[in-house]
């Protein structure tokens, strides 16, 4: 009977043991929650461009863990980006996941991600643009006694512009006037002058009301 009961108990420390080898045996915790590569490139966004080198890349992309809100890069550790074999705007990113989150794939691309060298940024233009404006706009009574001086005026203020900054007639602008007629209407056309630094635009026509009764 003792010798029985001895069989009996090896076989069942044999079973159990070979029950925690399979358990053993995977490594994936069926309670990871899992991420897709393509969630993280789209929770990253599209706003890492033209930055100034890897460097710039790295902390703008750290920058996006930091604190984030987003569901997906909640569960992401860190972002890394190296650049792209033969390539020296174009960088891949590695990500690597948290525990208890699995990524499907580790790897994604940012084209563009540094600026390519000797890219210039174009300045700002800061010209005033005249299009679309109305006598109403720029608070002018317009008349027969209205001046090119009292247009150009009403344009500078219209704008807040002083000093160095007013538009200069013919320089900036040309301001021609048709007097209006009793049975015609008149015309202010206002046009900005070919390589005016100031100002840009098309053409404005405000009208002088013809100067007859009904």
């Amino acid at each position: 009977m003792k010798k029985l009961l001895s069989i009996l108990g090896a076989v069942g420390l044999t079973a159990t043991g070979a029950s925690v080898a399979v358990s053993c045996s995977n490594p994936t915790d069926p309670g990871d929650k899992a991420i897709t590569i393509a969630n993280v490139e789209k929770a990253v966004g599209t706003d890492i461009k033209d930055l100034k080198d890897l460097d710039a890349v790295n902390t703008a992309l750290t920058a996006k863990l930091k604190d984030t809100k987003d569901e997906t890069l909640k569960g992401i550790k860190s972002l890394t980006a190296a650049l792209k074999v033969d390539s020296k705007t174009n960088v891949t990113v590695t990500a690597v996941a948290k525990d208890g989150y699995k990524l499907d794939k580790t790897t994604f691309d940012i084209e563009g991600a540094i600026k390519a060298e000797g890219e210039v940024t174009p300045p700002e233009d800061t010209r005033k643009d005249i299009t679309g404006l109305t006598a109403e706009a720029l608070k002018l009574e317009v008349s027969n006694e209205t001046t090119k001086e009292n247009v150009l005026a009403a344009l500078n203020t219209h704008f807040e512009l002083e000093g160095d900054a007013i538009l200069v007639l013919s320089t900036d602008v040309t301001i021609e006037i048709v007097p209006a007629e009793e049975t015609t209407d008149g015309t202010i056309t206002i046009a900005v002058v070919e390589g005016s630094t100031k100002v840009k635009g098309t053409n404005v026509v405000l009208t002088i009301a013809k100067t007859g009764t009904e």
